[in-house]
């Protein structure tokens, strides 16, 4: 009986590790400490460039972006031709170059790809850590067996020694198309405005409000 129990204690410990591993949460301590930095109370403004190399098509996509990060799923992007905001509750999509504007309920929205939730997103990976840069921490992940429904193959993060900002994400996804994100700019736990997390419509847009 107690082998029974014991077998059954190793299985439940097994499980556990199992789905902490495919949530990809982080018990790294470093990482730790730049989640705490990013992702605390306050507004988090960083400044960035998104450069993008598509595999099949051998073909180069650079632009540079904003992103405002306050808690609540509020949030502000703004990359390239397109601005998307977030009060917490309330959606809007804004394309300059179609000059329409989209309304949406935040509860509707699949934010998982969005631009909103990169630094929340790779954050929550596991990662094994390079400490032999002078000025930077390298962070490294690699897709596993375990976790197959991540749509990357790798990831790397580099983290600033002197005041754990992120510098530079680099991911490869399953079609080996290379994204790398540099970061410059970044300012955190900001006094929150509210006013930055709704969208002002511009006179003369084509509106599509969809919520009900």
């Amino acid at each position: 009986m107690k082998i029974k129990s014991f077998c059954f204690i190793i299985s439940i410990l097994s499980m556990v590790i199992s789905v902490n591993d495919i949530l990809g949460q982080s018990i790294n301590p470093m990482i730790e400490k730049v989640k705490k930095k990013y992702l605390s109370s306050g507004t988090v403004e960083v400044d960035f460039t998104m450069t993008v190399f598509w595999k099949v098509r051998e073909k180069q996509e650079k632009k540079e972006g904003i992103l405002l990060l306050a808690p609540d799923n509020k949030f502000r992007v703004r990359l390239g031709a397109t601005e998307w905001v977030s009060d917490g509750n309330a959606f809007w999509q804004y394309n300059r170059k179609t000059n329409q504007v989209i309304v949406k309920n935040l509860k509707n929205i699949d934010l998982s790809m969005h631009p909103s939730q990169i630094l929340k997103k790779f954050l929550s990976y596991s990662y094994d850590t390079d400490t032999t840069n002078e000025n930077y921490f390298i962070c490294y992940w690699k897709s596993q067996k375990i976790r197959p429904r991540s749509p990357y193959k790798s990831i790397i993060l580099q983290i600033k020694k002197s005041d754990y900002t992120i510098s530079e994400i680099k991911i490869i996804d399953k079609n080996d198309n290379e994204s790398i994100y540099m970061f410059k700019k970044i300012k955190t736990n900001i006094p929150t405005d509210t006013n930055n997390f709704i969208l002002k419509i511009p006179e003369g847009v084509n509106l599509l409000d969809t919520r009900k």
